[in-house]
C-alpha cells in the first residue's frame, strides 16, 4: 500500500487551521464569558458553527483522498482536490460571521459550501471508479482470506487432504 503523502501533507495544514477555529471559538466564549453552548449570542453561535461545519465535512473528505492516493492516485489528483478544499475551509468562517445577506456573506459562505461538496463527490467518484469492479473485489477479498485460513488450518492435515481444503467452494 502507498503511504498518502500529499493527502498527509494537506491533512497537517487542515489540522492547523481547525486547531485556529478552535481558539477562534474559545476566544469568543472568553470574551462574551459564556462557558458552554453559545450564551444566546448570535456571533458566537455562528463561530462555533463554522468549527463544526469543518469537523463535519474535513475528516471523511481526508479519509476518501488519503484511500484514493493509496489506490494510485497521483499527487496531481489530490492536490486538485484539497487545495481548493483548504482555501474556502479558511473562506467559509469568514461568510459566516458577515451580516446576513451581505456581500461578504453570499462571497464567502456559499462559494465554500459548493466547493467542499463538490471536492467530497468528486473524491468519492474517483475512489468507486478505482476500485475496479467493487462487489467482485470484495468477494475476492473475503475467498483469498478464507483461502489463507483453511491452508493455514490445514498445516496439521495430512498432506494428501490439504488441497481438498483449498479448493475453492
Amino acid at each position: 500500500m502507498v503511504f498518502p503523502a500529499v493527502t498527509a501533507f494537506y491533512a497537517a495544514i487542515l489540522a492547523l487551521i481547525y486547531l485556529g477555529l478552535s481558539f477562534w471559538v474559545v476566544a469568543g466564549r472568553g470574551k462574551l464569558k459564556v462557558v458552554h453552548g453559545d450564551g444566546g449570542h448570535h456571533t458566537l453561535q455562528r463561530r462555533i458553527r463554522a468549527h463544526a461545519n469543518f469537523s463535519e465535512y474535513v475528516p471523511i473528505i481526508l479519509i476518501l483522498c488519503a484511500l484514493l492516493e493509496a489506490r494510485g492516485a497521483g499527487g496531481l489528483t489530490i492536490t486538485l482536490l484539497l487545495l481548493p478544499l483548504t482555501i474556502v475551509r479558511l473562506m467559509h468562517p469568514v461568510g459566516m460571521v458577515a451580516r446576513e445577506n451581505s456581500l461578504q456573506q453570499y462571497l464567502f459562505r456559499a462559494p465554500a459550501a459548493l466547493i467542499t461538496w463538490i471536492v467530497m463527490a468528486a473524491a468519492a467518484i474517483l475512489l468507486l471508479v478505482r476500485l475496479e469492479h467493487f462487489p467482485f473485489a470484495l468477494a475476492h477479498a473475503q475467498r483469498s482470506s478464507s483461502l489463507f485460513w483453511r491452508a493455514t488450518l490445514s498445516d496439521q492435515i495430512n498432506p494428501s487432504d490439504r488441497t481438498l481444503l483449498l479448493v475453492d467452494r
